[in-house]
């Protein structure tokens, strides 16, 4: 194995930060040394404009706005033009050799203003004498110097201090890469797009290949990162081949082997945007099901995309149909800067639910503004309009159409925000339906139809509601009728719990306790209303039909003492009480034994598996007991068998029921679906259960099978007290 040498963090901060004030000091003293004439400068046209005049120069002549001809110093005559206080060179001068005359007309403009005086020549042939400084004063560097020195040392601090906590990591590694390659491209353009007027050749060129080379490094290591974070996509080396390969073209621009920057810098480039891209859509793929992976991934892609799309349109895009984009080069570096920055905080992985929060409304955000520079852009270049045309109609059709566009999206992406409180009062009632439903397994059911976690336990240390975990997880408290749970995993893992969805706990949490409350309340009235009706079917008609047992005959008594019987089921069915399966199952067989000892049949009743301990609620008692008591009824009837054998099994939460018996009639699939075949289907699939028939000759069998729902702890031993 390699080995690994770490440096201590420390260390490497260190070292970075006093790498940082040297290449500071090093930029301001390139910037400030040389001839000045203490004058700002600004194109009209195609002529150069003066624009401010420093405080410690005094030439009453001259005044801002001034449009100035030429310069006239150490005996030659130089005329000025807007092209040569270009702040980006390789933007104006695109083909190799306008860049290299242009470097000819700085190295002139730089030796000439080496003597003691220099004249300027205005736009009305008036010459005025101009005193030439030995040096520019670092108050007089415009703000955009100060710009890119920050964005060139905040890259390099950032890289360095990322890479410092993680030295072992190569997307670490490849971060710090970039945030050289911006300190290289910052702080050279930081000298010569701020100059005065020129700088001499060998400076100049030499600045302008670290910019190129810095711009190309960037590319390169930010691919690289790509294909690292937040996992390897393959076992290539992708970054010292892209290293390899950016090299040579940084290389075919320092010695103008191509024949524009287009070719040597800016496709490069734009093919390393494309790669990435590419890239992104990958390891967007890859982390389907990883929430935290890919909840950095969706932070770094926002950070990256959205900086380097508007700094490519501001800065790359335009040169290559013709338009000089030079003077946004010092503001576009912001962007960079800021991508730097969000690029760290996605690497170290830093509170990430809550970025995750905002991401599609950023993403939107990003969206539009760049709806609005593209159809500007589109406009003005690609039809030909006017900017004062341009503009207002491209906020229009943004307006008008986008606008409308994105909010719908907006509402779809947002799931309960496209209907709010009712889609919840609809689950919340959806979960409650049942009254016989625990009021905990409903909740836990409503938990996992809005938050569809991938995993959902209880969790008994769970005393508040909270996201923890960096989102992984959801903590949801418990009361006397719920017990408290960790849901992991939001949406099977597609995204991160965040804050909101703490807020929706908490409607939740309400709306089921007043649908639970409204239940408890509906369920009270309808046990008072059952008792109510038991009452008086057993004090009215109970009464009557007892008193018709006592005058009756034998024959019609005990067609009466039948349906007393069922009337008793009824009315027992109707209470709250609950029967232990056991003590059901032992009236079951009294009730079929003399039965069958009434109709001289022979009853064998098999208990293959003890009966498990939970108890029936009145409902599913009565349906049982109807079942079998039409099932006997129906052998007796139209089989006069000599023999009925009954088997009973349970295999785990379900009873097998089979009526075995001698049958000379038409096999179950001749017979014609009555009212007595329909109703006993009708009560079995209402219990969860079927029952079906089987005719083999000389027997026919009744198959009957109920899932039975185990009590809460404690339940049958509270039907027994």
């Amino acid at each position: 194995m390699r080995p690994v040498f770490r440096i201590a963090p420390e260390q490497v901060i260190a070292v970075a930060g006093l790498a940082t004030l040297t290449a500071i000091a090093a930029v301001l003293w390139l910037a400030t040394r040389g001839p000045s004439l203490g004058l700002q400068w600004r194109a009209a046209g195609d002529d150069v404009a003066i624009a401010g005049i420093a405080g410690t120069v005094s030439v009453p002549a001259l005044q801002p706005g001034m449009i100035v001809a030429a310069l006239i110093a150490d005996d030659r005559y130089l005329p000025l033009t807007a092209a040569d206080i270009t702040p980006e060179p390789d933007a104006t001068h695109v083909r190799a050799a306008d860049y290299r005359a242009f470097l000819a007309r700085q190295d002139a403009l730089w030796h000439a203003l080496s003597a003691d005086h220099a004249a300027l020549v205005l736009a009305d042939d008036t010459v005025v004498s101009v005193p030439v400084r030995a040096g520019r004063p670092p108050g007089e560097l415009p703000w955009t110097f100060w710009v890119q020195l920050l964005c060139g040392a905040g890259g390099l601090l950032a890289g360095a201090t990322v890479w410092a906590y993680r030295q072992s990591d190569p997307a670490a590694r490849y971060y710090a890469i970039t945030g050289l390659g911006l300190a290289a491209a910052a702080l050279s353009a930081a000298v010569y797009s701020s100059r005065e007027l020129a700088l001499p050749l060998a400076t100049f060129e030499a600045l302008h290949i670290v910019n190129q080379t810095g711009t190309l490094l960037y590319t390169a290591a930010f691919v690289a990162v790509l294909w690292h974070y937040p996992r390897r996509l393959g076992s290539l080396p992708l970054g010292p081949i892209l290293f390899a390969i950016y090299a040579v073209v940084a290389l075919a621009a320092a010695f103008y082997w191509l024949p524009d920057f287009n070719l040597s810098l800016r496709m490069p480039v734009l093919a390393g945007f494309l790669g990435a891209i590419l890239l992104g859509v990958r390891q967007w793929r890859v982390s389907r099901g990883e929430p935290l992976a890919r909840a950095g991934l969706r932070w770094f892609l926002f950070s990256w995309f959205f900086g380097s799309t508007l700094f490519l349109a501001l800065v790359f895009v335009p040169p290559l149909f013709g338009i000089d984009a030079s003077s946004a080069q010092a503001p576009a570096f912001l962007l960079l800067l800021v991508i730097h920055l969000a690029l760290a905080v996605g690497i170290l992985r830093y509170r990430l639910f809550e970025l995750d929060r905002w991401w599609g409304r950023a993403w939107l955000l990003a969206v539009s503004g760049l709806m609005v520079y593209g159809l500007d852009f589109l406009l003005i270049h690609a039809i030909g309009l006017s900017g004062s045309i341009a503009l207002p109609l491209s906020l229009a059709v943004v307006g008008w159409l986008y606008f409308p566009v994105r909010q719908w999206f907006a509402q779809w992406l947002s799931g309960f925000g496209r209907s709010g409180r009712p889609v919840l009062v609809r689950m919340v009632t959806d979960a409650l339906s049942r009254l016989d439903r625990e009021p905990d397994r409903a909740w836990a059911d409503l938990l996992s139809q809005v938050y569809r976690p991938g995993d959902m336990s209880v969790c008994e240390g769970v005393s508040a509601d909270r996201v923890h975990e960096g989102g992984l997880a959801l903590d949801v408290a418990g009361d006397d009728d719920r017990r408290p749970r960790r849901l992991r995993y939001c949406q099977r893992g597609a995204r991160l719990f965040r804050r909101e969805d703490l807020a929706l706990l908490i409607d939740l949490r309400g709306l089921f306790g007043e649908i639970l409350g409204y239940r408890g309340r509906l369920r009270a009235a309808v046990v008072a209303e059952r008792d109510r009706v038991a009452r008086d079917l057993h004090d009215d008609v109970g009464a009557r039909l007892l008193t018709l047992v006592n005058r009756l005959d034998a024959p019609q008594a005990e067609q009466v003492r039948t349906a007393l019987s069922e009337l008793r089921s009824v009315i027992y069915s109707m209470g709250p009480e609950r029967v232990v399966l056991a003590d059901a199952m032992g009236d079951w067989r009294a009730e079929v034994a003399e039965r069958c000892e009434a109709a001289a049949v022979q009853l064998q009743w098999r208990l293959h598996d003890e009966p498990p301990e939970i108890t029936l609620s009145g409902t599913v008692l009565l349906a049982l007991t109807r079942v079998l008591r039409e099932s006997v009824t129906n052998a007796i009837r139209h089989a006069r068998p000599e023999r009925l054998t009954l088997d009973i099994r349970f295999d785990d939460d379900r009873m097998d029921c089979v009526l075995r018996h001698r049958y000379d009639g038409p096999p179950p699939q001749a017979w014609r679906e009555s009212l007595g075949l329909h109703n006993l289907r009708e009560r079995m699939a209402r219990q969860g259960g079927y029952i079906r028939w089987r005719y083999t000759a000389p027997h026919l069998e009744t198959v009957w099978s109920v899932a039975l729902t185990p009590d809460e702890p404690g339940g049958a031993a509270d039907a027994t007290r």
